[in-house]
C-alpha cells in the first residue's frame, strides 16, 4: 500500500533531533511544543483535549501516524483511544515499555529510542504528497482560532517574544489556551507542567531563570498564582528577568465551567460564590515588585514585573475536541 498523507506526532521524549528533515507534517503533544517551530511549513498543529480544527483534521485524514516519545495519554488522544484515527495505520515508538503496555486500539508498538528509529530509516520510505501539505495549510488557512479574551492577550505576548526566551505556562485554562495559540520562534523552551495539572506551578519560572540566565515569560491564572504567592519575594529578593502575566478571571475558569455543565450551578469558583481574592495591585506593592496592565510595558520593563490581564468571566475555551468531533462538517474526510 503507498502512503502519500503520513503524519508525525513528537513528545517530550523526541527532543533533541531535527524532525523536520524527513519532510512529514508535525503535530506536537504539550511536552512537544517547542519541538516544531510555529511558522515551519510542516507545523500542523498541536493535538489534544483542547486542540483546533485544522490540528483534528490533519489527524482524522492521515493514512499512516507515527509517534515517537509520546505517551498518547488521554490528554492528548481524548478518552477512548480505540477512536484516534481509526482510519490510518499507527506506529508507537517509546523507549518505555510500560507506556506501550497501555496502548490500546489497532497501534503497532515499537520499543526503541526516539534517535534509534530517527537513525533507523523508517521515515525515509515516506513521503508527504504535495496535496497533502497543500490541504493543511488550507485547513489552517480557514480555521484559525478566534483571537478573543485570553488568545487575544497571549497572542500579544507571544508576539512580543523574542527567539532565546524562556517560556513557563501554569496549568488550568490558561495551560490549554497557551498551548494553542502561543507561536514558537526557533530557539524558544516552552515549559509546562505536562499531564501532572498542578495549580500553582508558576515558580518553576524561577528555576527556568537560574538555570538559563534568559529572559522568562510566566503565563499563570489569578487562582493558580494564589497556590504559590509567597515566590514572588524569592523573585524579587533574586531581581530575576521573570516576566509574570496573571490571566484575572475572576476565579477558577474552569471550574465554573465544569460545574455548570454537570451541576447546573457554581459555588465557591469566584467571589460571588465565596472564594476571596486579594488586589494583585497591592501584592505587588507589598512585595515590592513593580505591576502593569500593559503587555509592552511587561516586556520591555528592565527586571521582574506583574501583569494583570483581565479576561471575560465566562470565557469558554475553543477548541474542545469532543465538540470539534461532534460538528457535522468536520465529520468529512479529505
Amino acid at each position: 500500500m503507498t502512503y502519500s498523507k503520513p503524519l508525525l506526532i513528537i513528545g517530550n521524549g523526541a527532543r533533541g533531533l531535527d524532525w523536520t528533515k524527513f519532510g512529514i507534517p508535525i503535530v506536537t503533544t504539550r511536552l512537544g511544543i517547542d519541538l516544531i517551530e510555529s511558522d515551519s511549513p510542516l507545523f500542523a498543529g498541536r493535538y489534544g483535549l483542547f486542540t483546533d480544527v485544522p490540528s483534528y483534521l490533519a489527524v482524522k485524514n492521515a493514512d499512516y501516524i507515527f509517534s515517537v516519545g509520546a505517551r498518547l495519554d488521554p490528554g492528548f488522544t481524548g478518552y477512548n483511544l480505540k477512536d484516534f484515527a481509526p482510519q490510518a495505520t499507527k506506529l508507537n515508538t517509546d523507549i518505555d515499555k510500560k507506556e506501550l503496555g497501555k496502548t490500546v486500539g489497532d497501534f503497532m508498538i515499537n520499543h526503541q529510542t526516539a534517535k534509534e528509529f530517527y537513525e533507523g530509516g523508517m521515515l525515509k520510505e515516506f513521503k508527504a504528497s504535495n496535496e497533502w501539505l497543500d490541504q493543511i495549510h488550507a485547513w489552517q488557512n480557514k480555521y484559525p482560532l478566534k483571537l478573543t479574551g485570553s488568545y487575544k492577550v497571549i497572542r500579544e505576548i507571544s508576539n512580543q517574544a523574542k527567539k532565546d526566551d524562556v517560556i513557563v505556562v501554569d496549568t488550568s485554562s490558561s495551560f490549554h489556551t497557551a498551548a494553542q495559540i502561543w507561536q514558537i520562534k526557533k530557539g524558544q523552551r516552552y515549559i509546562t507542567t505536562g499531564g501532572i495539572s498542578t495549580m500553582g506551578y508558576w515558580p518553576a519560572a524561577i528555576g527556568a531563570a537560574l538555570a538559563s540566565g534568559r529572559r522568562v515569560i510566566c503565563i499563570t491564572g489569578d487562582g493558580c498564582l494564589q497556590m504559590n504567592i509567597q515566590e514572588l519575594a524569592t523573585v524579587v529578593k533574586n531581581k530575576l528577568n521573570i516576566k509574570i502575566f496573571v490571566l484575572n478571571n475572576d476565579g477558577y475558569l474552569l471550574i465554573r465551567w465544569t460545574q455548570r455543565k454537570y451541576f447546573k450551578k457554581v459555588m465557591g469558583e469566584s467571589p460571588k460564590t465565596g472564594l476571596g481574592f486579594p488586589n494583585l495591585h497591592d501584592i505587588a506593592i507589598a512585595y515590592g515588585l513593580m505591576w502593569t496592565d500593559d503587555v509592552s510595558l511587561a516586556m520591555s520593563y528592565k527586571g521582574p514585573i506583574l501583569c494583570e490581564l483581565k479576561t471575560p468571566f465566562w470565557e469558554k475555551s475553543q477548541g474542545r475536541l469532543d465538540e470539534i468531533s461532534k460538528t457535522t462538517i468536520l465529520t468529512q474526510t479529505y
